[in-house]
This record gives structure tokens, sequence and C-alpha cells, in this order.
């Protein structure tokens, strides 16, 4: 995901440069920046490199198998003892 925003905003960042560069119309020129910094902006601010935080992530593994913990060792210290 990070390896395709990169792509992507070097492509924009191209584009922007090489119409800095051009001798075009002032308003003509002025439209299309205006277009490429806004779809550049657009893709840095809103695309993400994770889909998950992480962190979130490992809490809510957390949370979700805490609850699970005290019976599972009941019965894994009940196992033990038959065994005994």
């Amino acid at each position: 995901m990070k390896n395709a925003r990169t792509a992507a905003l070097n492509r924009l960042g191209a584009q922007i440069r090489e119409l800095l560069e051009d001798d075009r119309n002032a308003t003509e020129q002025a439209t299309a920046l205006k277009a490429l910094v806004h779809r550049y902006e657009l893709i840095d601010n809103n695309s993400s490199t994770w889909p998950f935080r992480t962190a979130s992530l490992r809490a809510f593994f957390v949370v979700a198998l805490a609850p699970l913990l005290p019976p599972l060792l009941t019965v894994l210290l009940g196992l033990l003892v038959r065994r005994i």
C-alpha cells in the first residue's frame, strides 16, 4: 500500500513540476495546477499506508481474549489434576 501511494504521489509530483515549467496560458495553467494539487493533497492526506492501527488491533485482541482465559485455565488445570 505504501509503495502504491508513493508511486501515485511521485507521478502527480512529476506532472506538477512539468506544468510549472510549461509556458502555457496562465489561466489554463492555474486551473490544471489547482486540480493536480488537489489530487495530490487528497491522496497524501486520505490514503493510509496500513489498513489497521496495530496498537488498536492489539488492544482489541487483548480485550476479546481476556474473558476466555479463566475458563481455559480451569479446563487445563482440571485435565492436569485428573492425570495425576
